[in-house]
């Protein structure tokens, strides 16, 4: 339905093979939600373009360095707990992207439209992740 809605890529919480092989057909990226190495795998063998490792806040940053030195061919994105204050070190570990979600979006800001201080967080993701590709 999100395909046929218009979307350009689909983004699941689970990893489940019909949806990485229903994007795949539609020529669309898919990026599955794992935790485990197997799982981690398993997305990657089914064609997967990136997994999003949740949840990254319990499994720490040396979790993603351990997956990288097995699988550095995998292409992964911690979520779950990445913040301004670990996202230099996720990045660092050989995360190719961040997933932030409550720690990005500041409901009161959405709530009294203060986009300028949105816009700073996001600005202060975008230079914490260039900063973190600097030193790797």
């Amino acid at each position: 339905m999100a395909i046929n809605s218009g979307a350009d890529f689909l983004l699941s919480p689970t990893l489940q093979p019909e949806v990485i092989r229903t994007a795949l057909r539609c020529g669309k990226i898919v990026i599955p939600g794992v935790m485990t190495p197997t799982e981690i795998l398993s997305a990657a063998e089914l064609g997967a373009d990136l997994v999003k490792v949740f949840p990254a806040s319990s499994l720490g940053v040396q979790f993603f360095k351990d997956i990288k030195n097995v699988f550095p061919y995998i292409s992964v994105i911690p979520t779950g707990g990445v913040n301004l204050d670990n996202a230099a070190d996720f990045i660092q570990a050989g995360a190719s992207a961040l997933g932030v979600g409550g720690n990005f979006v500041d409901k009161k800001a959405i709530e009294n439209s203060d986009f300028g201080k949105i816009r700073d967080t996001a600005y202060a993701y975008v230079e914490a992740v260039k900063k973190a590709r600097l030193k790797s």
